[in-house]
Order: structure tokens, then C-alpha cells, then sequence
């Protein structure tokens, strides 16, 4: 790397850091770059080429926690110049833009025993699926590494995975053979996310969601149904014996007050692997009529509020799914 170029653009605490053999000095580097941004625009159009290769270099080390920071900049440089109407030749494009070169390091990361790393790479996948979908996909066969990643223990992995993979139809013919729990989760991740997206594209970006679209959201009615069933608000309600009454050979006087527990939530004879967060299990739709579902209360004392919390809930869900960068 030109060190003389650096030198005459950036002041000597800051180029030395970038130029240091220690990562720890690197990352204070990468801060004080991510500091000065927006003050040194035009600095760092001039040289942007020989940044862009210092920031690949990195993805060629080892050190997750450099890394990490220059994933965390790198959007924040290219929304930066995408501000200010700058559009990068293609000379400078063929050193970052994911390209044979670039992408190795990255599948790597998808392999590693950590985590954070996976998760951190399986997120930068589908980042640049999102920007650049058109101009990359056909460059990821290697996809099939994120979509083996749908069959971990680990719910974070698989959730970061399901989003990354859920970007369109397309990406079916990257991902290599799945299993048919596997494609399952997939191929209804993708109906959710289409429900929501041609509801939009049916409206204007103004218009509201109507009472036709909420009920077509069946798949997000589970995820809040199920959402609701691991995270229950309320433990159990008081009441008052109006008479004797006997409940499993024990016998309660009128007038004593009782407290009636309703998590029975977590009961692997009602729920299968009930610690599971499994929304799929709701799209039967009798399971709301069982007498053991107390989401929102019992009997005749249902919430008055359900079908309206569930309606608010669903409508956030949607221009969350549907405009959320």
C-alpha cells in the first residue's frame, strides 16, 4: 500500500494507526476514520481506491474483532458517498465489491467455530444480496454454506440465516440440497414476506393496510400467537369461590379467594418441544378454540382487547417487515 499517499492525505496519528502491524492500533484507526467521516469527504474520494484495498487486506487476517469494525464502517463510507452522488469507477468497484477475490473470505467466516463470525458474515451475505442482489447472486454458489446454517441448534444462526436466504425466489437454485424440515422453514419464510410485500405493492407508499389485507396475514397472526404463548404477560387472574367446590378430592369453601395459574405454555403434552419458537404450530387454526389456550384469558372472560392488539401488532409487523433497512 502507497504509504506516501496516506501520509499526504490523512495526518500522521491516524495513518499510522491504519498502517500499524497491531490490530488494537488498526481499530483506533478505523474509530477515528469513523469520527472524522463527514469531515474528510473529499479525502477520502481521492484515495478511496487505496482504502478500499486496505479494508480487503483485512478480510484476508484472522482478527474477528478488526474485522467486525470494518464491517461496522464500510456501510457507513458507501451511504456516505452515495449522499453525495458519488459513484465509484470500476476499477475501484473490483477491489470491494464482492468478487471472486472478496467472497473466499467471507465463506470462510461462515465456517468458523465462532458464532459472532458466522452470524456477523451470514448478515454481510444477505447486506449485499439487498444492495446489490442483481449483480451478485449469480457469483454466490456458495450459498449453500448459509443455507447448511439453517439446520443449527443455535437460534440466532438460524434466524440470521432464514433472513439472509429469504431475499427471493432466486435464490433456490444457490442453495444446493436442503432437507425437507429445512426447505419448510425457508419456503414459508419467503410466503411471509411476500404476503406483506404485495400487500404494499397493491397501495400506494401513503396508503393504510385495510381490514382484507390484516386478515390475509395468517402466518404473522402465528409468529404474535406464538410470540404470545413464550412470553405470556399475565401468570394467572384472582377469583372468589361463589360456593363449595371440590377440585381433585380437595375441597375449597365458598368466599375463599383463589389463585387460578394459567402458564401452561411451556407443557410438552400441549405444545411439542414447547421451548421451541415455532410459529408453524398455529397455523392450525383449531388450535386457538382449545381449552387450554389462555393467551388472552379463559372461557367467557376473553380480553376484549385481543383482536385489537392483534391487529396493532400485525400492522407494525408489516411496515417493519416491508421498510425496515
Amino acid at each position: 500500500m502507497p504509504q506516501n499517499d496516506l501520509m499526504k492525505y490523512f495526518r500522521e496519528d491516524l495513518y499510522r494507526r491504519l498502517l500499524s502491524s497491531d490490530f488494537k492500533k488498526q481499530i483506533d484507526g478505523i474509530e477515528m476514520l469513523h469520527k472524522a467521516l463527514p469531515s474528510i469527504e473529499k479525502e477520502i474520494v481521492k484515495i478511496l481506491d487505496i482504502l478500499l484495498r486496505w479494508f480487503v487486506l483485512r478480510f484476508c487476517e484472522s482478527n474477528t474483532t478488526c474485522l467486525l469494525k470494518v464491517l461496522e464502517f464500510l456501510p457507513e463510507l458507501f451511504d456516505t458517498l452515495r449522499s453525495k452522488g458519488y459513484i465509484m469507477t470500476k476499477s475501484e468497484a473490483v477491489i470491494f465489491l464482492p468478487s471472486a477475490k472478496t467472497f473466499p473470505y467471507v465463506l470462510e467466516g461462515l465456517r468458523s467455530r465462532n458464532n459472532r463470525t458466522r452470524i456477523e458474515c451470514v448478515d454481510l451475505v444477505g447486506f449485499l444480496i439487498d444492495n446489490h442482489g442483481a449483480e451478485i447472486v449469480g457469483q454466490l454458489k456458495s450459498l449453500q454454506l448459509v443455507a447448511s446454517l439453517t439446520a443449527e441448534g443455535d437460534g440466532e444462526i438460524l434466524k440470521a440465516a432464514l433472513n439472509t436466504l429469504a431475499t427471493g425466489d432466486d435464490i433456490w437454485r444457490y442453495v444446493g440440497k436442503l432437507t425437507e424440515a429445512q426447505r419448510s422453514m425457508l419456503d414459508d419464510r419467503f410466503k411471509w414476506k411476500k404476503v406483506h410485500l404485495a400487500i404494499r405493492e397493491r397501495k400506494r407508499a401513503e396508503d393504510p393496510i385495510n381490514w382484507n389485507d390484516f386478515k390475509s396475514m395468517n402466518f404473522t397472526h402465528s409468529v404474535i400467537f406464538e410470540t404470545s404463548r413464550l412470553a405470556t404477560i399475565v401468570n394467572g387472574v384472582l377469583r372468589k369461590t361463589t360456593q363449595d367446590m371440590e377440585l381433585n378430592g380437595f375441597v375449597i369453601p365458598k368466599g375463599w379467594r383463589i389463585y387460578v395459574y394459567t402458564r401452561e405454555n411451556n407443557d410438552p403434552s400441549l405444545y411439542p418441544d414447547p421451548l421451541a419458537f415455532n410459529p408453524w404450530r398455529w397455523m392450525d387454526k383449531s388450535s386457538e378454540s382449545q381449552n387450554y389456550f389462555f393467551m388472552f384469558g379463559g372461557g367467557t372472560r376473553q380480553c376484549s382487547g385481543k383482536e385489537l392488539g392483534i391487529a396493532e401488532i400485525s400492522t407494525f409487523l408489516h411496515y417493519f417487515v416491508t421498510r425496515y433497512k
